[in-house]
């Protein structure tokens, strides 16, 4: 976040109409949120080297990628579940989403273990929810009264996020994802710094992580 000397000169005295460091600091917080937002589903292989390794990297749609040193080709445990609707010869739509879920899911599941959250593109998530409608329509009262919208399979919610990938619907058991940060890295302002060949300040803000996972096989993904 940057603020040069003469929007600070500006922006100061009794005339001054609205806090602008305040307002950039807001829009900062913005922009970090919609960043993170984007890189859950990134793959790692991003122009830019800091880009995580989310969901496209840990539950990509075919099997034989190299997460955490370990190739899912050779150690097919470690292989992620995937249906694939032109793999099955189907076209996806609001009458075949919920074979795909239901093959998916069973899929996914282990004894206990079984996905806690699915999230989908604005596609697969508009053909579940019109699967639904010649039908009732379920929501969890409680993420709707956290400001998101879902609906519910099984005992999961299923969430629309419009940056999951295109076609792309994610079966995720949260008990084995998990994004980590390094400590003092968490979205930390670094203090203000006044830049050496201009009249400005600045202040960094950091933070260093990754997506990780400790069981492949429990996650899946529908794609086409």
């Amino acid at each position: 976040m940057v603020i040069s000397g003469l929007e600070q000169v500006e922006n100061s005295g009794p005339e001054q109409i609205f806090n602008l460091l305040k307002s950039r600091i807001r829009n900062l917080e913005k922009s970090l949120k919609n960043d993170m937002a984007t890189a859950l589903y990134a793959d790692g292989t991003g122009t830019d080297s800091k880009e995580l390794g989310g969901l496209q990297l840990i539950v990509p749609g075919t099997v034989g990628n190299t997460v955490g040193g370990i190739n899912s080709g050779t150690y097919t445990f470690w292989a992620n579940q995937v249906y694939d609707f032109s793999t099955e010869g189907i076209t996806a739509s609001a009458t075949t989403i919920q074979t795909a879920m239901n093959t998916l899911w069973l899929a996914t599941i282990r004894g206990a273990d079984r996905p806690d959250v699915i999230v989908a593109d604005s596609t697969y998530f508009g053909f579940y929810w019109a699967s639904l409608q010649t039908n009732q329509r379920f929501t969890s009262d409680e993420s709707a009264s956290a400001g998101f919208m879902n609906l519910m399979f099984m005992d999961s919610p299923v969430y629309y996020d419009d940056q999951c990938p295109s076609a792309k619907m994610y079966m995720l058991n949260t008990d084995y994802l998990f994004l980590r940060y390094a400590d003092g890295r968490e979205f930390v302002p670094l203090g203000e710094k006044a830049s050496v060949n201009q009249d400005a300040l600045v202040m960094p803000v950091a933070w260093a992580g990754n997506m990780t996972v400790s069981n492949r096989a429990r996650q899946g993904v529908i794609q086409a």
